[in-house]
């Protein structure tokens, strides 16, 4: 139940306050929630927290500017709200109360709830550039932020308990901070502080949440206050990719597993807008890690290596492309060729990565091939043949396969096992002379060991069926008697 919700005759002799004498309503904080005696200099007491709480909650919600919280603001509202969430003060610590929808059994909100969504409300205002009335809000949070993280991530109270009534709550820290930014862009560089618990205080949420809402906060974080729409990062700036990494690990429970345990959970339940979120955030985490390993301050506990062994995730993603590959309506729209190509472009870059070490490299491949890769492969590359630089993806993939497999034969007999895949290959091959200024087959197969060689400036007007010569080498005869239907059809 929200305070909000109150309107006795003692509420609106407040809401007349909050109008009239903003210093009055402010002094209620110093109030003492457990002391019944205590009088502050206008002779208010502990009976008027809550009306005085839920007058002000009231007002901040109504208006539709900060400059119409301007004396509350002056009066020190932002600085006494920082002071409840981080535990300074105690006024607004009476707990909000509902009804688990599992058992009907009365579960407390956090302690710092209250505070924490006035705080949110006043920060929704906030406009770029700041008004003078937004200075006041953004001054007061350049100093008080890190307090409030500390407590929130010492005290994760009740923000863990799996029930839909936590989802907004779980939001709170995440849609602030997003906020903030927003108006203040410098602001970014106190969250991406070492010591900054913010990161680490959404990915715990996360891994809480039970709604889309609150299963949306660690993707639009990162993607909006840490690296934008691109997967790449800056690598010049490796302690803050070894710090994301880190804070990711933290906030789920120190443990990798757990992360790709609640991303499993998450693309199975929620929208391929969603999935596609997750893939994104993979394949970022994915780089940092794979990057960060050629770097001497690298102390990441692996998050590559938990990807390349963790069947769950894989089967996820292949499950995710089957379904979608079925499913009449989705099958062929520009969103679903976009997620087909999200996840074989993941794979392609696993690959690459664990090719320097053939023992992750030779793991990593039995995996995903008993995920259903090869499967899934039939299932979705006839649908892409039309994406004329299908072949580029597949062919990153397969260069360093083949390459592996010259100095590991037992991965080529164990992908053998396998094969002949005559639906993958004709989709590749197909889709290798899609395309204006793609050329017909060549009657005539050159010397396929050339095609291999990546920027070979003989071999250019070869290279679109490079994958497919790839693929050859791993199962031969099956895709050379592809290539010849091919040419018999033409």
């Amino acid at each position: 139940m929200s305070w909000a919700n109150d309107n006795s005759e003692l509420t609106r002799k407040w809401e007349r306050l909050v109008e009239s004498d903003p210093s009055r309503v402010i002094g209620i904080f110093d109030n003492g929630l457990y002391e019944p005696l205590s009088r502050n200099r206008w002779g208010d007491t502990r009976r008027d927290i809550r009306p005085a709480s839920v007058a002000l909650e009231k007002k901040i919600n109504a208006v539709s500017s900060s400059s119409f919280l301007r004396g509350l603001l002056e009066a020190g509202l932002v600085q006494k709200l920082c002071d409840c969430i981080s535990g300074r003060c105690i006024t607004l610590e009476r707990r909000e109360v509902f009804y688990s929808e599992s058992n009907n059994e009365p579960v407390m909100h956090s302690p710092y709830l209250v505070p924490m969504r006035m705080l949110f409300l006043v920060a929704r205002f906030l406009q770029f550039p700041p008004s003078a009335a937004d200075g006041l809000v953004l001054d007061t949070l350049r100093t008080q932020w890190p307090s409030m993280m500390q407590r929130i991530w010492a005290d994760p109270s009740t923000t863990g308990y799996p029930d839909d009534q936590m989802s907004l709550e779980r939001c709170m820290v995440q849609m602030t901070a997003q906020k903030v930014v927003e108006s203040d862009p410098d602001f970014v560089q106190i969250l991406h502080e070492d010591e900054d618990l913010t990161l680490r205080i959404i990915t715990r949420q996360w891994i809480h949440s039970t709604k889309a809402t609150d299963n949306s906060v660690l993707c639009i974080y990162i993607r909006s206050l840490f690296f934008g729409q691109s997967t790449i990062y800056d690598d010049t700036d490796i302690s803050l990719a070894q710090r994301v990494l880190q804070d990711v690990w933290e906030g789920s429970g120190k443990s990798y597993r757990i992360f790709f345990t609640k991303i499993v959970w998450s693309i199975e339940r929620f929208s391929m807008d969603d999935a596609k979120e997750y893939i994104f955030l993979l394949s970022l985490l994915y780089n940092l890690s794979a990057t960060l390993k050629s770097s001497a301050a690298f102390s990441d506990p692996d998050f590559a290596r938990t990807l390349f062994k963790t069947t769950a995730i894989w089967e996820c993603l292949f499950r995710l492309l089957s379904r979608t590959a079925h499913d009449s309506r989705a099958a062929h729209t520009a969103e679903s060729k976009q997620l087909y190509r999200s996840v074989i472009d993941l794979f392609a870059l696993c690959v690459v990565h664990t090719w320097a070490e053939p023992a992750d490299a030779a793991s990593f491949l039995k995996v995903v091939v008993q995920a259903g890769m090869f499967n899934t492969f039939d299932e979705v590359l006839p649908l892409l043949v039309s994406e004329s630089d299908l072949s580029q993806s597949i062919s990153f993939a397969l260069l360093h396969i083949v390459r592996l497999t010259r100095t590991r034969p037992s991965i080529l007999r164990f992908l053998r096992q396998e094969l002949p895949r005559p639906i993958s290959v004709r989709a590749i091959l197909d889709s290798s002379f899609t395309g204006i200024g793609k050329p017909h087959p060549p009657r005539y197969l050159p010397n396929l060991e050339q095609l291999i060689s990546i920027g070979d400036a003989s071999m250019d007007q070869l290279a679109h069926i490079r994958s497919w010569a790839l693929w050859d080498m791993l199962e031969l005869p099956g895709s050379r008697r592809v290539y010849e239907t091919r040419m018999h059809e033409t």
